[in-house]
């Protein structure tokens, strides 16, 4: 007795004695934590391709970054310099990371408090310390006096940095007067460590 099934065209074929016809897709699970199954169908409602494509992007409530270096630092640094050229590095050692020229990254700093002992209106200003030069201003806090402020937060947003080697710090200067980023090594009584990272977009 002869068995027909619908050929990939449409049509009516023989089914073989070892079964359905080859239908050239590897056998296996497609799919897991890390891809997703992609497949062709026929006419027939039969698979004729499968494979395992990436899942990418910041979708299904990631975050959409990938933490690439973090340091903290427990010494307050204070400075008088009034350019970025004559300011004073916040973190011990610079945050290191290699680009790609394509993958954008994100750093962020956070410290207790800053001051400075000018006048009212005297300005600490905190730039982006790239590669040893000044990426822009990402703090800037004008005092009523001498005195402290708040938390100190500074982000930026590093575009497609080149396919080399780079370092990442962030640089405090004044427009007048002493300025100083506090912190400590946490504790009873103690300023809180402050803290650097770094992200690069996933």
């Amino acid at each position: 007795m002869t068995t027909w099934v619908v050929s990939d065209t449409g049509g009516w074929v023989a089914l073989g004695s070892s079964g359905l016809p080859a239908s050239g897709v590897t056998p296996g699970t497609y799919g897991d934590s890390t891809h997703v199954g992609q497949f062709t169908v026929n006419l027939a409602g039969q698979v004729t391709a499968a494979s395992n494509v990436a899942i990418s992007g910041g979708g299904g409530g990631g975050s959409g970054f990938t933490l690439v270096a973090r340091t903290t630092f427990t010494s307050s640094v204070s400075t008088s310099g009034t350019t970025f050229a004559t300011g004073a590095n916040l973190l011990p050692s610079s945050l290191a990371f290699t680009g790609d020229g394509t993958t954008d990254y994100f750093v962020q700093l956070f410290a207790r408090q800053w001051s400075n002992t000018g006048a009212s209106g005297t300005h600490n200003r905190m730039s982006v310390n790239y590669d040893s030069a000044d990426a822009g201003i990402v703090a800037d806090y004008a005092f009523a006096g001498s005195g402290f402020s708040g938390s100190l937060v500074a982000s930026a947003v590093l575009a497609a940095p080149t396919a080399a080697a780079h370092t990442v710090n962030f640089r405090l200067f004044v427009s007048a007067g002493t300025g100083t980023v506090s912190v400590g090594a946490g504790g009873a009584g103690q300023s809180m460590p402050g803290v650097a990272l770094l992200y690069k977009f996933a």
